[in-house]
This record gives structure tokens, C-alpha cells and sequence, in this order.
């Protein structure tokens, strides 16, 4: 099963206006779901582990990778057809802007599993900084 489906698509577009953007071809869904994959993979996964992130089905999926996803899946069928409204452009570039964000770190996506991430051990973006202890010096 597939991170994104045609089902998932309904919370943010009509069936209808799907159907007629599509024309009834379900595999331009499955294209346009397939480039939004690897749209956002592209942008996460340097810092994240997108094949664990993108594996997950159902609830256990992330909900803001997972919004992301419909949004440019939407973005990417109206684009094809040439019916492209202001608000779908304005969504679009918005989630661009939230992947740039994940991808500077400046977002964290809670849950997803960071590159390079086991079971016991985690890796840290931290740096430790110290020094000697202070000195009293007199006169």
C-alpha cells in the first residue's frame, strides 16, 4: 500500500472536481501521488529517514508529511489539466516553505526516525562545549 492514496486526496478536493480533473483516470492520481513522494523525499532525506517515514500506512503515518503529500498531489493534477486556482498555487508554495523548514531544522517532524537512528542509539545535532575551571589570580 501506497503513503498516499486516492482516498486520502478527498480530505482537501472534492470527488467530483477530482473525477473531472482527472477525467476518471485513477493512474494520474497514482502519478501525482508517486511525484509528491518524491518531491518531499528529496527535501527530507538528508536529516530524516524517509523510507521508514514513507513505509507507514494508515494512522501511524506523520500528519504533516502527509498533508504536505495531498497538497502537491492536488497541486500537481490541476497543473496538468491547466485549472489552476490562486488559493492551489498559495497552498503549494506554503508547503514548499514548510519543507525548506524541516529541511533547515528549523521543523521537527515528531516520531520520524532521524538518519542513521537505532533502537539504542540516537544521534544528536548537539555540540558540547566546556572549559578549564576558573582561575583566581591576585596582585
Amino acid at each position: 500500500m501506497s503513503f498516499i492514496t486516492k482516498d486520502d486526496l478527498g480530505q482537501d478536493i472534492y470527488g467530483e472536481i477530482l473525477t473531472g480533473v482527472t477525467r476518471g483516470d485513477d493512474d494520474k492520481i497514482v502519478d501525482a501521488c508517486s511525484e509528491a513522494k518524491d518531491e518531499i523525499n528529496g527535501y527530507i532525506c538528508a536529516r530524516y529517514d524517509s523510507a521508514d517515514l514513507f513505509e507507514k500506512t494508515g494512522s501511524s503515518r506523520n500528519k504533516t508529511i502527509l498533508s504536505i503529500a495531498r497538497t502537491i498531489a492536488i497541486y500537481k493534477l490541476h497543473k496538468v489539466c491547466n485549472t489552476m486556482t490562486e488559493l492551489r498555487r498559495i497552498d503549494y508554495e506554503d508547503a514548499v516553505k514548510t519543507l525548506e523548514k524541516i529541511q533547515s531544522g528549523k521543523f521537527i517532524l515528531e516520531g520520524a526516525k532521524l538518519v542513521g537512528q537505532t533502537a539504542t542509539e540516537i544521534p544528536t545535532t548537539q555540540i558540547s562545549r566546556s572549559g578549564n575551571t576558573k582561575r583566581n589570580n591576585y596582585m
